[in-house]
């Protein structure tokens, strides 16, 4: 994969690309100010990267964890979602959250 851009004034960038794309352009100031969100796994392979390694904020995140799912106790009693956050009539076989805690349907 190949990007092209020209970037200046961003703060936050976030990849979920585990091998760093290459890519053509600039992205100005931002290597001082932005930080760049890599997944956890891929942080040696962004520093060694042409057009990434210049950025002085690399940080890893885990691509598979699931953030702030708030469920509405008061307007509902059981509140289920799969896996990609979409709202379920029921729970299903596999991995669901149900009233905000991830659980394992058999």
């Amino acid at each position: 994969m190949e990007l092209f851009f020209v970037c200046s004034g961003l703060k936050t960038i976030y990849t979920f690309n585990p091998v760093p794309p290459t890519a053509k352009g600039a992205f100005d100031v931002t290597y001082q100010n932005a930080t760049l969100y890599v997944p956890q796994e891929s942080i040696e392979a962004y520093k060694a990267a042409d057009s990434w390694k210049y950025f002085q904020h690399i940080q890893g995140f885990d691509t598979t964890e699931i953030k702030d799912i708030n469920a509405d106790a008061s307007r509902q009693k059981d509140v289920y979602y799969d896996i990609n956050g979409r709202k379920l009539s029921a729970p299903r076989k596999g991995l669901n959250i149900i009233n905000g805690n991830k659980r394992i349907v058999k």
